[in-house]
């Protein structure tokens, strides 16, 4: 779980960077208990900042309500490896050996991440994720957006008069793919946090 600390960063992060890129956000923000917080922007858009877990079936009815009314929206997840962004390489490695991952590298293995209910609803509607990235001794901070693919389980290792179940995608388990960092001012986009260069973008 994310310290006080952490979950103020990321929501100062967010603020300031929108009022750079000349978006302020509305002073009146709704705080979910420790779950993450929602900005209104502008008269049609919203960022929610998402830092612990806030439960699928919550969070789906909370984006499709308040989209009704703001459809420019963005949801910021913190990338903090714990509650959001977790590997998964440490449990699945053993699928390798001639078992359901047995076609994916070792370090295919090592870019997959175990979703929460909450990520796998913002991949329903894009390929990408959005996370606050707190700085570390190996990361910068900023605004990383994720690609993400599928993994896909391959039976074809049990005996052919045995069960098999489908080969299909997992719902959980996905490769990961860094695609870009923003570190400068933001706007809101159609469904992101854009550079501010970029203007009100789609």
């Amino acid at each position: 779980m994310a310290t006080q600390a952490v979950k103020r960063q990321m929501r100062d992060y967010l603020v300031d960077r929108l009022a750079a890129g000349g978006t302020p956000v509305s002073p009146q923000a709704v705080q979910f208990d420790t779950s993450g917080t929602l900005y209104s922007v502008g008269e049609d858009g919203f960022v929610l900042a998402l830092y612990d877990t806030f439960g699928g079936e919550r969070f789906t009815r909370l984006i499709h309500e308040v989209v009704r009314k703001r459809p420019r929206r963005a949801v910021v997840v913190l990338k903090e490896g714990t509650t959001y962004f977790r590997s998964a390489a440490e449990d699945v490695h053993f699928k390798r050996d001639d078992r359901s991952l047995k076609h994916y590298s070792v370090d295919d293995v090592n870019r997959m991440i175990l979703t929460r209910p909450e990520e796998q609803a913002v991949l329903k509607s894009s390929k990408t994720i959005q996370y606050y990235q707190p700085a570390s001794s190996r990361l910068s901070e900023g605004l990383a957006t994720i690609g993400f693919e599928p993994v896909a389980y391959d039976y074809t290792h049990l005996p052919a008069d045995w069960f098999r179940p489908a080969e299909k995608d997992s719902t959980r388990l996905f490769l990961n793919t860094p695609l870009s960092l923003l570190d400068g001012p933001l706007c809101l986009g159609a469904r992101a946090l854009i550079p501010a260069s970029s203007g009100r973008g789609a």
